[in-house]
């Protein structure tokens, strides 16, 4: 089967997969990350999915995070020590590799909190992968000092 897109409700079908548009955009397209500073060996990354105009999505979907040592690099060499976890907004679905790579459910409104837990000195960046296009979308660094 050809791609192909339904302009009668934004739905794009290919021999691979489908993918079903939201207001007439795919889901989402980038991400903002907000790096907080780091608070008694914690540091939050907020993130917040965006449809291809640049808007807030207004949905829950899963997404595949990592941690890596180097902004879209591999999965980190060692782990943080306290691995990460949902703060405010989400929902952990299942850990892939541990303290390192997890699948998470953002919020209703395409929110995702993450508390990285390291009590050492060490940098890191948070990591997520676009399930459409594969890219990798990548934090600013995550520092953390004893």
């Amino acid at each position: 089967m050809a791609d192909r897109q339904d302009a009668k409700d934004g739905t794009l079908r290919t021999n691979k997969f489908t993918v079903k548009g939201i207001g007439g955009t795919v889901a989402w397209q980038n991400i903002g990350f907000t790096v907080g500073a780091e608070s008694n060996n914690v540091v939050n990354v907020a993130i917040q999915l965006k449809d291809g105009d640049g808007n807030n999505l207004l949905v829950s979907v899963s997404v595949h995070v990592y941690i890596s040592d180097t902004a879209g690099g591999a999965v980190a060499a060692t782990a943080p020590d306290g691995g990460a976890a949902v703060g405010t907004n989400g929902t952990k679905i299942d850990t892939i590799t541990a303290d390192k790579s997890y699948i998470f459910k953002t919020d209703s409104n395409g929110q995702l909190d993450i508390d990285v837990t390291e009590s050492g000195t060490d940098t890191f960046y948070l990591n997520v992968i676009n399930p459409l296009t594969g890219e990798i979308e990548s934090s600013t660094v995550l520092t953390f000092t004893a």
